[in-house]
């Protein structure tokens, strides 16, 4: 069981409070928080857009992961900017990896997740 934090910027020079650091501290201290230490800590520059099957680092997340392993983000959008990626990436742990949490900081109650749903599904 490994207990991994991702960790993604869209540029390299982040300053609006999504900085790899920023990041790495929220994740650890919520690893804290709840009993858990992270073990592992990957991070990559790559656009929100890019779907985590094109994304490498997130490839080798994904291949790491067991049974019983927790996956942290900072942010919901650290994982998609697209939320039906994010469902699919669900499904994904849900179905490859038996029992598999991914642990989400920001977005982590059933409303919060609904608000952000419908919020997408709203034309820009």
């Amino acid at each position: 069981m490994t207990n991994i934090a991702y960790l993604r910027v869209s540029h390299t020079e982040s300053l609006n409070g999504t900085s790899l650091e920023v990041q790495e501290s929220k994740c650890r201290a919520f690893g804290e928080l709840h009993g858990f230490k992270i073990d592992k800590v990957y991070s990559e520059v790559t656009s929100g857009g890019v779907e985590f099957r094109k994304r490498p680092i997130f490839q080798k997340i994904l291949n790491e992961l067991k049974s019983g392993s927790k996956l942290v983000v900072s942010r919901l959008d650290r994982l998609s900017r697209k939320v039906i990626d994010t469902l699919q990436l669900v499904d994904t742990l849900k179905n490859n990896i038996k029992k598999s949490v991914l642990q989400i900081l920001e977005i982590f109650t059933q409303m919060e997740f609904l608000r952000s749903l419908l919020l997408s599904c709203i034309p820009c």
